[in-house]
């Protein structure tokens, strides 16, 4: 049996309720998206001006005897609805990736003169992720306002692909998944998650996968396949769609003194002679060829076509969710005749009076084509 219990905090981390009782929730996690929760509580169950804005919510599941594990960090809530005779209550809430979208990088640009390292950083992708952090709701915020109390951001790692980035006034979170996507592009699977104890909560980067690798590169492989008896609803997609194969991003300057950063993806245009796929974009305010081709190499990492598989997750007795393997971790799927390493990055649940009712576990691994 899977069992949960609930636990509600005020905005300033005060305990109002350590169990709540008879609350009906479902929630959705996943990496690097701003998670939800919805819970209904009925009426007369504890006071309701204890539902306030960014009031938290801990959910805390366990497994049979095993330690109760927390589900998605802190809740906090951003939407309250009082309904019917018993004026139950319903709350919306968001998990902590829901704080780096409410954030912009906010400082100015670098000048061709002037270089600001709080919007012009280089380095590896998982330190920059980290600054961009702690220079905006963290400890080296320059309006101190702006800092989280309680926020420790993991010490640098290095482990990320070396990568340019500028990004005045952009949405942090964006930000961060841009990264992310350009280090992925340079070879390097790069994430992040957020750690909590009681009222303090740490941000951290991984690379490779979030949780455990149970992938092909592991001594602790785990599979999921029809064979095994724990996958269904596999897809397995070619998807040229989307594809560019020329990227041209433009800098500073006018006519033909601007400066134009290119990537090209020259494999792909061998193939076909319908294979070139065009586009130009206005690129960051610099003259630096370097940081211009950087941009344009990203934009055409994400538009690069891809083989992807995609698939959900059940359990059998010998391979369940938070005692096997859990959130995060990298797995082996095979379908159709082809093996990915897979990263178990979705997952949703719905309980009721405490239960769980329903488990979803999706899947997906990717590789450029």
């Amino acid at each position: 049996m899977i069992t949960y219990t609930v636990k509600l905090r005020n905005p300033a981390g005060v305990v109002l309720q350590d169990q709540l009782p008879n609350s009906a929730f479902s929630w959705v996690i996943g990496e690097r998206a701003v998670g939800n929760l919805s819970m209904a509580i009925p009426g007369g169950v504890i006071d309701p001006n204890w539902i306030t804005p960014e009031a938290k919510i801990e959910l805390w599941r366990r497994v049979d005897q095993l330690p109760p594990a927390q589900v998605g960090g802190q809740w906090l809530i951003d939407k309250v609805r009082v309904s019917g005779n018993y004026q139950n209550i319903i709350v919306d809430a968001y998990d902590f990736n829901g704080v780096a979208g409410h954030n912009i990088i906010d400082y100015p640009a670098s000048t061709p003169e002037v270089t600001n390292a709080y919007t012009d950083k280089s380095g590896a992708a998982d330190d920059v992720i980290k600054a961009f952090v702690r220079e905006n709701i963290g400890a080296l915020a320059t309006d101190t306002t702006r800092a989280l109390t309680g926020l420790t951001v993991e010490a640098d790692t290095t482990l990320g692909e070396t990568i340019a980035k500028q990004a005045s006034r952009k949405n942090l979170l964006e930000t961060m998944r841009e990264i992310a996507a350009d280090c992925l592009e340079k070879g390097t699977y790069l994430t992040w998650g957020w750690a909590f104890a009681e009222n303090d909560f740490t941000f951290f980067t991984r690379v490779g996968q979030l949780g455990n690798n149970h992938g092909s590169t592991s001594n602790d492989s785990l599979y999921v396949s029809y064979a095994a008896g724990n996958l269904i609803n596999p897809e397995l997609v070619a998807d040229y769609s989307g594809e560019l194969t020329v990227v041209k991003m433009g800098g500073t300057g006018t006519g033909v003194d601007r400066v134009i950063g290119t990537a090209t993806n020259t494999a792909r245009l061998a193939h076909s002679q319908f294979a070139r796929r065009e586009y130009f974009g206005s690129g960051i305010s610099t003259d630096d060829v370097a940081t211009l081709n950087a941009d344009a190499s990203a934009k055409l990492g994400e538009k690069r076509a891809r083989l992807v598989l995609t698939g959900q997750i059940v359990e059998t007795n010998y391979f369940r969710y938070g005692v096997h393997f859990g959130y995060g971790d990298l797995l082996i799927a095979e379908y159709a005749g082809k093996t990915f390493d897979v990263h178990l990055d979705t997952v949703s649940g719905d309980v009721r009076g405490g239960i769980e009712k329903k488990l979803d576990m999706k899947f997906k691994g990717e590789e450029v084509i």
